[in-house]
């Protein structure tokens, strides 16, 4: 530049967590934004014949350096005209940039004189003039940097919006297969909750009949017990008149029955003896005959247990032969089913991980989409504001 002015380089770096998963399709940010970094001071500039002009403006009543005439700022705001980008509902999140005119509070103490009532001939205009050429300058190199930094943000917008719609079908692939795995559960619920509805009105029904034949039953055996009642009542009253002809009765045969039974003691004791020796005797020919019984039974239990033996051996052959074929098949099914068990299984966990894996970057994609609106229209309320500062000026 003509003047001097230093410039700035200010690259955007990350914008905190939610561009992260973008980093691997997208590149970064290449919109580089211009800043100068002080204006031109008055009192720095020097005339070509080396006089400081600062000295001599030192009480003007305004400072106009900074500021190009308003024919020349609406031609460079013509030329920069960018329309802003509209999105479909995401915008990413970049550095604000500066504004293309600077704080109108952090003008310089001293003011310049309108350059209408300049000399053009005089150093203080072209002084001016070339204020003004590297003003110029500036703002086609700020439009420049704005019209880079729109593309870029267009293109970081397309692809976005494209990764997110791929996000979107896989979310709702996986929706429609959650719904389809809790339709296939929900209608074997419900079969077992009909069959169990089933079961309940028939043990109703059952309770309902028991119930009414229990209080049938009931009924009746209390008609019956009052009956009895009643004849047992009349039957004491009609045998209270012969119970003291039989009380009587009962002292006679007491008396005859302790003689009848000292002469039953005396009989039983000859008969006990009596007893004893027979039993001695058969006890001994039972001996007898039990040992020669036990021998012959025995004999033809040894032969029936030798033949059983190899019969029983014959079937344990068999049977262990068949065993052998059934552990075999078992343990062929026993590892079917366990294969079946953990390709189900990690079937499962790999759909569990994928849900989660959408959940987490849904809820991320809704907090960067929020982010972005706000860092936008942010940039939209500086963009407006600088446009209405320059109108001003």
């Amino acid at each position: 530049m003509s003047t001097g002015n230093s410039a700035m380089l200010i690259v955007p770096g990350k914008q905190g967590s939610h561009n992260h998963d973008f980093t691997s399709k997208a590149s970064p940010p290449l919109a580089a934004f211009v800043k100068p970094e002080t204006s031109v001071r008055p009192d720095a500039t020097r005339a070509p014949g080396g006089i400081n002009l600062g000295q001599r403006r030192s009480s003007s009543t305004h400072n106009r350096s900074a500021v190009i005439s308003h024919p020349v700022m609406q031609n460079l705001v013509e030329e920069c005209d960018v329309h802003p980008v509209q999105p479909r509902g995401s915008l990413p999140q970049t550095t604000i940039f500066s504004l293309i005119s600077d704080d109108p509070q952090a003008e310089p103490r001293h003011q310049t004189p309108i350059r209408s009532s300049i000399d053009p001939s005089t150093p203080s205009s072209e002084r001016l003039n070339r204020e003004d050429t590297g003003n110029m300058r500036d703002l086609r190199r700020k439009c420049e940097v704005y019209e880079a930094t729109q593309k870029f943000d267009r293109e970081l917008i397309a692809s976005q919006s494209q990764e997110i719609e791929e996000l979107l079908n896989k979310s709702i692939r996986a929706e429609e297969e959650i719904k389809r795995i809790e339709s296939k559960h929900i209608a074997e619920v419900k079969e077992v909750t009909r069959r169990a509805g089933d079961s309940f009105v028939k043990l109703t029904d059952l309770h309902e009949k028991f119930s009414q034949t229990s209080v049938g039953q009931i009924k009746e055996l209390k008609q019956g017990l009052d009956t009895l009642r009643q004849e047992i009542q009349s039957s004491m009253n009609a045998v209270e008149p012969l119970l003291a002809g039989y009380n009587q009765m009962r002292s006679t045969l007491r008396e005859l029955s302790e003689e009848h039974e000292q002469q039953t003691v005396l009989s039983n004791d000859e008969k006990i003896r009596l007893q004893q020796t027979n039993d001695l005797l058969r006890d001994q020919l039972s001996d007898r005959t039990g040992n020669y019984t036990e021998s012959l039974e025995r004999e033809r239990e040894l032969q029936v247990s030798l033949s059983t033996l190899g019969d029983s051996h014959a079937n344990v052959a068999k049977a262990l032969s068949a065993l052998h074929e059934q552990h075999n098949q078992m343990s062929t099914k026993y590892m079917d089913s366990r294969f079946a068990e953990s390709t189900a299984t990690r079937q499962i966990g790999e759909l569990e991980e994928t849900i989660t894996n959408l959940t987490t970057d849904n809820a991320r994609m809704k907090s960067l989409l929020a982010d972005n609106e706000q860092a936008f229209s942010k940039k939209l309320q500086v963009l407006a504001e600088g446009e209405d500062n320059m109108r001003t000026r």
